[in-house]
């Protein structure tokens, strides 16, 4: 038997579904921007530098799961506010003592929170209320939010004077969530105030969570896409991390050349984002597309002994953010049609988001500690090519 669910999209609960995964890439990227000065200033060592962005990923480890079952159970509001208080909290500590690596842990740790928040709970609502027939496009927007708060990271630390520097760009990522705590306390969020939309149709049996567990075939599938995005995401945060400070140490960049560079291959992610939305409409496949992006990622660290000449340099960046623009959406497409075929949406990406987190702590600091058992950047290109 078939259950056919008409109900029109509610575009306000699908944008602020987007913003909240947007604020919370915007609040993780701000600090590569800000670390090669941060570095010089407080004398962070690499390690240390490089788990102020894997601290994101240990909440997440904790709390990707259990986020998404609480969203499942129907309450997102009362989640949404616990992240984004989380956000503001760590947020000060790291201004109040930007000295001290514990403190700077801990704020990060806070913003952890807050993210894992954020990035479950935006898929979800977004993919809650993506159009049928406009499930690719919605996606590509999803898989954006990385690219874009990188790039609003870098454009709001270039617009800050020099007496403000980095911390300018906290404070901006404080009024982002303020922000957003506004508009979560005035929009109707589906298991709130009205119920949820379903975006497909729904199967007795099939694509139901109260139709019981997920086919043995379907668990299979989720904890496959699970695995890859942990390899992918490993990979990409050990990349855009370390990318600004690569660029100042082996081709004496300027800070705010370094983050020139930095956006050269961010710019083109957001191109081959859209691109790869427009493919999969056409009916592309998704594994094919994937298979492209990922191949092209793994030349672009091949590439890395090669890139201290400026041709071979730019060209491994544009390399790179066009594979980094493909594989996230199809990554993002991936879990959006196995999470809601046969089980929760919320839970499905709960569990996406776990393996993703780990991705986010290996990597950074994966690369630092490569760094510093070869003594140069090339010895973690083999390593991250075969990831």
């Amino acid at each position: 038997m078939e259950t056919v669910i008409d109900r029109r999209p509610d575009l306000a609960v699908l944008s602020f579904g987007l913003l909240l995964t947007y604020v919370a890439a915007f609040q993780m990227f701000k600090l590569p921007a800000a670390l090669p000065v941060m570095i010089a200033e407080y004398g962070y060592e690499r390690a240390v530098a490089g788990a102020f962005m894997s601290v994101y990923a240990v909440a997440g480890l904790l709390l990707s799961i259990p986020v998404g079952r609480w969203i499942q159970q129907g309450h997102p509001k009362p989640v949404i506010y616990a992240g984004l208080a989380a956000m503001l909290t760590g947020n000060a500590l790291c201004l109040h003592r930007p000295d001290s690596s514990a403190m700077m842990l801990l704020g990060r740790g806070l913003e952890g929170v807050a993210y894992t928040v954020m990035g479950v709970a935006g898929p979800v609502l977004v993919n809650g209320q993506a159009p049928p027939g406009r499930y690719p496009m919605v996606i590509s927007l999803l898989s954006l939010w990385i690219p874009i708060g990188q790039v609003a990271a870098v454009l709001v630390y270039a617009a800050m004077p020099d007496e403000v520097g980095w911390h300018g760009v906290w404070w901006a990522g404080s009024l982002l969530t303020m922000g957003t705590l506004i508009w979560c306390a005035v929009i109707r969020l589906p298991g709130v105030d009205v119920p949820p939309m379903p975006t497909r149709h729904l199967s007795q049996g099939e694509g139901n969570p109260a139709a019981g567990k997920r086919p043995a075939s379907e668990r299979f599938l989720l904890f496959a896409v699970t695995l890859v995005f942990l390899l992918w995401t490993g990979q990409y945060y050990a990349y855009m991390t370390w990318l600004p400070q690569y660029l100042v140490e082996v081709h004496g960049f300027s800070l705010s050349a370094s983050n020139a560079g930095y956006l050269a291959p961010v710019l083109v992610i957001v191109v081959f984002n859209i691109a790869t939305g427009f493919l999969l409409r056409m009916g592309v496949r998704i594994g094919v597309l994937f298979s492209v992006g990922a191949s092209l990622q793994a030349v672009a660290w091949w590439m890395i002994p090669w890139t201290d000449t400026p041709v071979y340099g730019l060209l491994s960046l544009l390399i790179y953010g066009a594979a980094a623009g493909i594989s996230p959406t199809c990554l993002f497409g991936m879990t959006g049609m196995v999470a809601a075929r046969s089980g929760s949406t919320a839970a499905g990406f709960g569990l996406v988001m776990s393996g993703r987190n780990i991705g986010v702590l290996a990597g950074p600091i994966l690369i630092g500690y490569l760094f510093t058992l070869s003594g140069t950047w090339n010895g973690v290109s083999p390593v991250f090519a075969a990831i």
